[in-house]
């Protein structure tokens, strides 16, 4: 190698630092970052509880069955996430168009 490059060809390439270990492009996936479904399911849980005793949003959840929910965001989030298997529900858009969510509910849903 010609010398004028050795220092250039031992430099920490950022492109290399920018997909090397710890980013998605190399390194498990999320869902095996996070610890698996017991992690996962355990962040959705805490995630609606939090919903659910927010002031403003959790009356919206009264009349939601809070398992059957809890459930499809972890089969969602399984497989947006990386899990062993993808997701198989319906389209979320479909899904949710016809509860009229607001956007300042949805800002407060997001906080959590």
């Amino acid at each position: 190698m010609d010398d004028r490059f050795a220092e250039t060809a031992n430099a920490t390439n950022p492109v290399t630092r920018a997909v090397g270990p710890g980013t998605t492009q190399t390194s498990q996936s999320l869902y095996e970052r996070i610890g698996g479904e017991k992690i996962l399911d355990q962040i959705v849980t805490d995630v609606y509880n939090d919903m659910r005793a927010d002031k403003d949003i959790g009356k919206l959840f009264a009349r939601f069955r809070l398992e059957r929910l809890k459930d499809r965001t972890v089969d969602y989030l399984r497989g947006e996430w990386g899990g062993p298997e993808g997701y198989k529900g319906s389209d979320l858009w479909i899904s949710h168009s016809h509860m009229g969510i607001r956007n300042n509910w949805y800002d407060i849903m997001m906080k959590y």
